[in-house]
């Protein structure tokens, strides 16, 4: 995600502030915690991300399908 936003050049502030204006409540410090990996996103969460970045959702997802990105993270749990 980092990579769409920064060749983008938007900031995490600005980013952050698009996704507030859509109703989500996303401080900059959890988007960083998103970038790096350390908090996870629902697939709502995805949805809202992919329309900020103005990318499609399989993007997001490293270019999976989204049946198997939600497999792949069913999967990633259940080994947990």
């Amino acid at each position: 995600m980092r990579k769409f936003r920064c060749a983008g050049a938007i900031s995490q502030d600005a980013f952050a502030a698009s996704c507030q204006l859509l109703g989500w409540d996303l401080a900059r410090g959890t988007l960083a915690k998103i970038e790096s990996g350390i908090r996870q996103v629902n697939d709502a969460e995805v949805i809202l991300l992919a329309h900020v970045l103005r990318v499609e959702v399989g993007e997001l997802l490293g270019g999976m399908a989204i049946e198997d990105a939600i497999l792949a993270a069913r999967h990633g749990a259940e080994g947990k």
